[in-house]
């Protein structure tokens, strides 16, 4: 299937689930203060804007000189507030202050068309910004509409507030905030002479609730779940406003003709991907009746004493900074970059005519093989090599550059394709994913002195059964001692007599299945792919000696990778949440497998949790 048709489910797992909202009021209550930080992009993302762009900047090209006067418009629909701050900040740019000197910095834009921000040094500010943020918090505090931005819009805004006070009355000027301007803005976007007439892209979370009629919307990016083909639909039809309302004269063939005797209105098209709507559906269906689902969600009511939080860790680092370093790559298998996996170019179609549209990565081509090196070693010393504060060993870089352009010239295999330039859109990939197989390949012996510690999810550090919701057509089995309402079973009669087991075990003051939970551990797979482990059960327990370990319980079998997934658990993942859990303050985690017989689950539970 097309990767940029559903985008969102290929990434959801990669992208912040707590909107700016609840993440400032979190780093309230804990007596921090949330501060500006680079955007944290997943590659898919990347791949598909890079791609996106090329196709916009075409269309934009290709309009100058017509007879619109107002550019067209690229929408981005995300899912929350803190995805649409971060690609916001990807496409328009963002300054960032320095705590230790004070100084701000300015970060441009990605694109030249789209950038907040001159792409050139001294990255100035653009008088009339192309690129909008619309979401609850932006309306708040994003500072869109500052003292230079009134200074340059002031004909625009004047007009706006004599028709506010024609339909509101003068005295509502008074009260006229930079929200409502700011609103403003994005309510005339491709309105000639009016505030939004400038703007060329809009991020967004709720698109539909903005109000706006604009019929200048060529582009939209869907990243956000689209629960049914009316939310999809509602979302297109932004983008299905008529720009030209010019009759044109056609053939009996359909075709152009100035003699011809029909006269229609030519065709106009909406681009968009990661919206999955469905437009037809062909051939007979036959009647099936309804499954029956059931709800699973955590329980209010039993939060205080039942919920279980977790590490949410992508990965591990081996603490060490003695000894040489040298690599061996001839063992290890190519780094591949598979063209059928990875959309390096996507094809737009319509179901109503044959013409088709391609878009391809065009940004990634036009970098340096050098600057690809350079930056992947810049991030091998992050996760490798830096201290406990994340400062990096400088005087390693050139070492580990030399490595990483023999790995990058040697190892990086691209199918598909016969255009070695495409090797540079690893630009686009998961930088733990291509230092994890580099690492693999450098030769330095693990000493009893280094330490493993985790690498925790950028947005998400710890997991909760809070977050748990979702619908099942499984058999279910209810429960007493779970913050979450029910087990769901994925075999007949496993996951029940565990949960059965665990609710009878005095020793077991908690516990929760792991469904719709997101509990895993990265692992590298014997193929050389990282992939993720999902334990069956969490269960928090009391000691003899009164203390709380959480213990990971697997009872269904480790299926594939098993001895690879072990080996993970035990001089991984255990030792690098334990190394770190008295900075975090939480328990220490242990892990069973109930091997081989369910029937004497109780027993080994019981034989565990007395041995901890």
């Amino acid at each position: 299937m097309p990767v940029l048709r559903n985008l969102y489910e290929h990434v959801k797992d990669e992208l912040p689930k707590k909107g700016q909202k609840r993440r400032k009021s979190e780093a309230k209550a804990e007596g921090d203060k949330l501060t500006e930080r680079p955007p944290r992009i997943p590659p898919l993302v990347k791949t598909a804007l890079d791609q996106f762009y090329d196709h916009y900047r075409r269309t934009y090209e290709g309009e100058r000189g017509t007879l619109f006067d107002t550019p067209p418009v690229f929408i981005i629909v995300c899912n929350n507030t803190s995805v649409s701050k971060d690609v916001f900040k990807y496409m328009a740019g963002y300054e960032v202050t320095n705590e230790e000197t004070g100084e701000t910095m300015v970060v441009p834009g990605q694109y030249d068309l789209l950038s907040n921000f001159d792409l050139d040094p001294p990255h100035r500010p653009r008088r009339r910004p192309p690129t909008l943020l619309i979401d609850s918090d932006a309306l708040e505090n994003s500072d869109q509409v500052d003292t230079e931005f009134r200074r340059v819009f002031q004909t625009e805004i004047e007009d706006f507030k004599r028709e506010y006070a024609r339909l509101y009355g003068q005295g509502a000027v008074e009260d006229l905030t930079d929200a409502k301007i700011l609103r403003e803005v994005v309510n005339t976007v491709g309105e000639p002479k009016k505030l939004g007439a400038h703007v060329r892209c809009v991020v967004s979370v709720s698109m539909l609730t903005e109000g706006w009629d604009a019929n200048t919307v060529t582009h939209i990016m869907g990243l956000r779940a689209f629960g049914s083909q009316l939310l999809c639909e509602q979302v297109a039809g932004r983008a299905l406003r008529r720009r030209d309302y010019h009759l044109v004269r056609y053939d009996k063939q359909g075709n152009i003709n100035p003699k011809g005797t029909v006269e229609k209105y030519p065709p106009e098209y909406a681009h968009i991907i990661g919206v999955p709507f469905k437009l037809f559906k062909g051939g007979e269906t036959a009647t099936l009746p309804p499954p029956e689902y059931t709800n699973i969600y955590a329980l209010p009511e039993r939060q205080d004493e039942y919920e279980i939080t977790f590490p949410n860790v992508d990965g591990y680092r081996v603490e060490s900074i003695e000894g040489e370093i040298t690599a061996d790559f001839s063992q290890i298998e190519n780094f591949e970059i598979d063209g059928s996996r990875f959309p390096l170019e996507t094809t737009m179609a319509t179901a109503f005519m044959g013409e088709t549209q391609q878009m391809t990565v065009a940004s990634a081509k036009g970098l340096r093989d050098q600057q690809i090196v350079y930056w992947i070693t810049k991030w091998l010393l992050h996760f490798y090599y830096s201290d406990e504060e994340g400062r990096p060993y400088f005087q390693k870089f050139n070492k580990l550059r030399h490595i990483v352009e023999t790995w990058y010239h040697t190892k990086v295999l691209l199918i598909g394709h016969t255009d070695p330039d495409y090797k540079r859109v690893l630009i686009f990939f998961e930088t733990k994913r291509i230092c994890d197989h580099i690492k693999r390949g450098i030769d330095t012996q693990q000493s009893s002195t280094d330490q493993v510690v985790p690498i925790f999810n950028y947005y998400n550090k710890f997991g909760s059964t809070k977050y748990v919701h979702g619908q099942t057509s499984k058999p279910v089995y209810p429960t007493e001692k779970s913050h979450v309402n029910y087990v769901v079973a994925d075999t007949q009669k496993w996951e029940q007599i565990a949960a059965k087991t665990l609710e009878e075990l005095d020793e077991v003051e908690a516990y929760v299945k792991n469904e719709f939970l997101g509990f895993s551990f990265p692992y590298l797979a014997e193929d050389g792919e990282e992939h993720r482990y999902f334990p069956d059960f969490i269960a928090r327990c009391r000691t003899a000696d009164g203390r709380s370990v959480n213990l990971i319980i697997e009872v269904t079998g480790m299926n594939r990778d098993k001895a690879v997934k072990k080996w993970y658990v035990e001089y991984r993942w255990l030792p690098a949440v334990n190394a770190v859990r008295s900075r975090y303050a939480y328990d220490e985690w242990d892990f069973i497998e109930v091997a081989n017989d369910i029937r004497d689950i109780k027993n080994q539970l019981f034989d565990k949790i007395r041995s901890l």
